[in-house]
């Protein structure tokens, strides 16, 4: 290239940079990368981008639940279906293989009688339930009492540097949704080993994004940095409670104190039966004194911990409620457009309303037209052809020097 054209094209000979959150062109020089990256612009694109990725990552694992679904029910009604075959040609083969004339060997084909050990042991629990119906009231105070897990001393807790973690596996009661962590990107180790000083480079700072809860296991959805120079969010799926920690009182979700986040972890209030002692009777009343039965220990947190839950639960809900509504208004701006239309334009073939009317013709009728009905006529009555009339022309007249 010429020395003319690079001044003609100078984009040819000068490098630019191009941003992918922005999708913008700058000079290739680290202060206007630097100037572009910490505007306000630059940050909101990129937390955009991160946050459609994240939407994207669960509307796929959604996508996959479904399926993974869909498949185990087709293989149990598949199973159910050849089970059922397989039964019916064994019954088949036994009545065929059984001699006709041997009551001995028809005897071991015999249906065994019916058990009667369900029945006994529905009896048995009945008489159980009327039996604990007639107890004291010791029994049934004990049984209002809910059974909640216990943790002692310092149960999942470690100190390490002046800061108190707890780990996943004793406090994943307190997990929520927006909550910090700290996610384990290292090789399997146990908890032991997590704790070791040299180890600590293995944990990364991370953000909750889904939790989702059922009897048997929780599945936690995590969003983090794999280094401090990269701008692209990992997020991980299915993440073991195993692998998170909880700095104490890094943020508001998260308690302050031991004590308080050994409360929440059992369900956010202790009760503490007392132990029932004879109590005298007043004989002028013929009732007993007063007296303490159970202590109640409750927290702050917990209660907005629940405050909390029952605001996302309603912007769910009204999220469900406004997308079905959008449907709703679509469906009825298609079924007035499909109406409006029936006669004037090609969306009246799809005959909405069944009448099988387009344009003043019924569409599913095979219509007897002839020729004579399509064709344009040009007159009325017979056509004459006329000649046309040549325009004179024009001659040359030549003079000589005779003339």
């Amino acid at each position: 290239m010429t020395s003319n054209q690079k001044k003609r094209e100078p984009w040819r000979s000068e490098t630019r940079y191009c941003c992918a959150a922005c999708n913008v062109w700058m000079d290739n020089n680290r202060a206007s990368i630097m100037t572009h990256e910490n505007g306000r612009k630059h940050k909101e694109a990129v937390s955009k981008g991160l946050e459609q990725k994240r939407q994207d990552r669960m509307k796929e694992e959604r996508d996959l639940q479904f399926l993974q679904s869909s498949l185990q029910k087709m293989e149990r009604a598949a199973l159910q279906s050849h089970l059922q075959h397989d039964t019916a040609l064994l019954v088949n083969d036994l009545s065929v293989a059984r001699p006709p004339n041997d009551e001995k060997q028809s005897s071991q084909f015999r249906a065994p009688p019916p058990a009667t050990k369900g029945k006994k042991e529905w009896n048995s629990r009945k008489r159980q339930r009327s039996e604990g119906k007639q107890d004291d009231g010791n029994v049934e105070a004990e049984q209002v009492v809910p059974q909640r897990r216990k943790i002692t001393g310092n149960e999942g807790s470690y100190k390490l540097d002046d800061k108190t973690y707890l780990e996943g596996p004793t406090y994943s009661e307190i997990l929520e949704e927006d909550m910090p962590i700290e996610i384990w990107t290292g090789p399997i180790a146990s908890l032991e080993e997590k704790r070791l000083i040299d180890r600590q480079a293995h944990w990364k700072k991370g953000i909750i994004t889904t939790i989702r809860k059922n009897a048997q296991k929780m599945k936690i959805h995590i969003a983090y940095l794999s280094s401090l120079e990269s701008n692209e969010e990992t997020t991980e799926l299915n993440v073991s409670v195993n692998r998170i920690r909880l700095l104490l009182g890094s943020d508001e979700k998260i308690p302050e104190t031991l004590e308080e986040a050994r409360l929440l972890a059992m369900g956010g209030e202790e009760i503490n039966v007392e132990q029932q002692q004879s109590k005298e009777i007043v004989e002028e009343t013929g009732f007993s004194s007063w007296s303490t039965v159970a202590i109640k220990r409750s927290t702050v947190r917990h209660e907005h911990k629940e405050e909390r839950n029952r605001l996302r639960e309603d912007r769910k809900r009204a999220a469900l409620e406004k997308e079905a509504q959008e449907k709703e208004a679509e469906m009825r701006q298609m079924e007035a457009a499909k109406v409006a239309n029936a006669d004037d334009s090609a969306l009246g073939a799809f005959d909405a309303l069944g009448t099988g009317d387009y344009r003043g013709f019924q569409i599913h009728q095979e219509a007897e037209v002839t020729l004579a009905d399509t064709a344009k006529r040009l007159a009325n009555g017979s056509v004459a052809f006329k000649k046309k009339k040549k325009k004179p022309s024009k001659r040359s007249i030549r003079q000589t020097s005779a003339d």
